[in-house]
């Protein structure tokens, strides 16, 4: 069960109703004659040792050891992303490089297609434990999920809607942004610290570059395969148009016509 105050009364309700008062699951998911035995399933809480050691098996060739695993040791550079995405979120650790237990129960729901996060549970001890209001330096709100939860309970109603008073969201602590790799540190000429784009920010800048390339050259591929149609009399079946095409303004084809 789990106990919270809202609407400034004691409430209480099982995980299955909790996950439907946040919108995790369906009314009609829950009244499947499967939802049990999935929800049975799921993986919930802190693996054991040996699930820790079998996981950490799948994604690296060393020996895990809590505490002083590391994010280098994964063989996957998929699983470094993801452990530096979970650290950063949901398990909000003050360092992304040290791989706990914790952590591989989250990359194992999202690498197995067969394994399945008890996600009531998991979303539970998030906001209890490290949503805002209980960090200030959070950066996981978990607002939204409060205002669900106040809706299936019919709080959230024009009169006391009218009554909140909204405030600006704080940003996000550029501390958490030199964890995530975004931003780097570096000692400017005053021996104050300036943050500066990372090579994660230029690898982005160079991708999008190398994309527009192909871009340009998939419209010279069309116009050469175009004039050859013409000079055999031929008129090729105009692209199929798209609702955003309109939107992006005129292609480059067109612009040269």
């Amino acid at each position: 069960m789990i106990r919270f105050r809202l609407g400034g009364k004691s409430r209480e309700c099982n995980l299955r109703e909790f996950g439907r008062c946040v919108g995790i699951y369906t009314t009609a998911e829950l009244a499947s004659r499967h939802f049990v035995p999935f929800l049975r399933a799921c993986i919930q809480g802190k693996p054991d040792r040996d699930a820790n050691a079998v996981i950490w098996a799948a994604m690296s060739d060393d020996q895990f050891e809590a505490g002083s695993a590391r994010e280098s040791q994964l063989r996957n550079p998929l699983h470094r992303l993801m452990h530096r995405i979970i650290s950063t979120s949901v398990i909000q650790k003050r360092g992304c490089e040290k791989v706990f237990g914790e952590d591989l129960t989250y990359m194992c729901a999202i690498s197995d297609p067969t394994r399945f996060l008890h996600l009531p549970f998991a979303l539970a001890v998030s906001l209890t434990t490290r949503a805002a209001g209980v960090g200030d330096s959070s950066p996981m709100a978990g607002g939204h999920f409060i205002t669900r939860l106040a809706r299936s309970y019919g709080l959230l109603t024009a009169e006391t809607v009218a009554t909140l008073t909204p405030t600006p969201p704080t940003g996000t602590s550029p501390r958490y942004l030199e964890i995530m790799g975004l931003i780097l540190q570096h000692q400017a000429a005053d021996d104050q610290a300036q943050p500066q784009l990372s090579d994660v920010m230029t690898a982005i800048r160079e991708l999008t570059d190398r994309v527009t390339r192909v871009e340009d050259q998939q419209v010279w591929i069309g116009d050469v395969l175009l004039e050859l149609a013409c000079q055999q009399g031929r008129h090729p079946r105009p692209f199929p148009a798209r609702a955003h095409d309109d939107e992006a303004g005129p292609s480059r084809a067109r612009q040269d016509d």
